[in-house]
């Protein structure tokens, strides 16, 4: 598997993990600052207050499971759409530079600006259209920041990274071949 891969994976990964840990601080934070858990009244017997307590506490506990899931499986659908496209674009353009972050802020951009659109397809695509142009304006700065960042690497490093370009340029050209 070339390491192109390799590094998408892991960045999809570390990713997934981001989501998790911010949806289950995000919710816990909610969770913490609603009411405390109720007992009932001086009446409710003892056993009856510590099951609704311990029912709150599961209910809690559920949100908050619920929450880190479900921003976990967003940052990594984003995340994959982001090297996704970074990827397809160094292959297309067969150049590994900065535009290809570009790229990928456009793709992870246009879907995240469709996800937060509701109502009519003029939203949805308005809601699209911004969420590319920011995505782009986002990556363009990092894009171009790696880029001077790469241009400062010794020699051999700059070798390195041509030849794995390479590799996955050769496997892709010998994929093609039936």
């Amino acid at each position: 598997m070339p390491e192109q891969f390799a590094i998408v994976a892991q960045n999809v990964s570390l990713a997934s993990v981001t989501g998790l840990a911010a949806g289950s601080l995000s919710q816990w934070w909610v969770e913490r600052t609603t009411a405390p858990l109720g007992g009932g009244t001086k009446k409710t017997v003892t056993a009856h207050a510590a099951r609704t307590i311990a029912e709150e506490q599961t209910q809690r506990l559920l949100r908050i499971m619920n929450a880190s899931l479900l921003n976990s499986i967003r940052f990594t659908g984003f995340a994959a759409l982001f090297f996704g496209g970074q990827l397809l674009s160094q292959v297309y353009r067969a150049s590994d530079d900065g535009y290809n972050m570009i790229v990928g802020g456009l793709a992870s951009g246009a879907a995240f600006g469709l996800f937060l659109a509701r109502g009519s397809m003029v939203n949805r695509l308005r809601g699209t259209i911004l969420g590319a142009a920011a995505g782009g304006c986002l990556a363009a700065p990092v894009g171009l920041l790696q880029d001077a960042v790469d241009n400062m690497l010794p020699e051999e490093e700059k070798v390195k990274k041509q030849q794995r370009l390479d590799r996955l340029f050769r496997l892709l050209e010998n994929s093609g071949e039936c």
